[in-house]
């Protein structure tokens, strides 16, 4: 066998004797120690590489996993709407609905809303009447004559009582 770095024969190999040396052990020290110093620099980028690899994975997932709720929670907040307007009468009939024909499409806009609520009026008419929410606009009360209350004028019992129900409010 013919060792390369050396170039020179093996004992008892063809060719008779030792071959003389063509570099001499001091270039080709040199020469392994920065082989040595490319191979950990290679195999040092390689890591970071895969590590870097990893992360860009991880961060992947989570970036998907987010994307996905704030999907669902987008679409929860259109149906809530939806529902509200349709005449919904108590929103936790929504958690009756079947809400997997739901999507987003490119635009940001809900499909599939009219649908899901469409099958829960045939499926629970009950869930939906005419009833006032939270967000019906209503009638401003009508305004009370102000009584005026001179305590020049009254006794020193009437003034007490008087005093007590604008301190407590009643």
């Amino acid at each position: 066998m013919r060792n390369y770095f050396l170039m020179q024969a093996e004992p008892g190999e063809a060719g008779g004797g030792a071959a003389p040396e063509l570099f001499d052990a001091a270039f080709v020290q040199g020469l392994r120690e920065e082989n040595k110093h490319w191979r950990e620099q290679a195999e040092s980028a390689l890591r970071a590489w895969e590590q870097a690899e990893a992360q860009a994975r991880v961060a992947a997932e989570q970036a998907a996993a987010l994307q996905e709720s704030a999907s669902a929670r987008v679409m929860q907040a259109e149906l809530r709407a939806a529902a509200r307007q349709a005449g919904m009468v108590d929103l936790d009939g929504l958690k009756l609905a079947d809400v997997s024909a739901l999507q987003i499409a490119e635009d940001g806009a809900v499909l599939g809303v009219e649908a899901v609520l469409d099958g829960l009026k045939a499926a629970k008419p009950w869930l939906f009447g005419v009833t006032e929410h939270s967000a019906a606009v209503r009638a401003a009360p009508r305004p009370r004559v102000a009584e005026v209350l001179d305590a020049r004028r009254m006794s020193e019992a009437e003034y007490k009582a008087a005093r007590a129900r604008l301190v407590v409010g009643k």
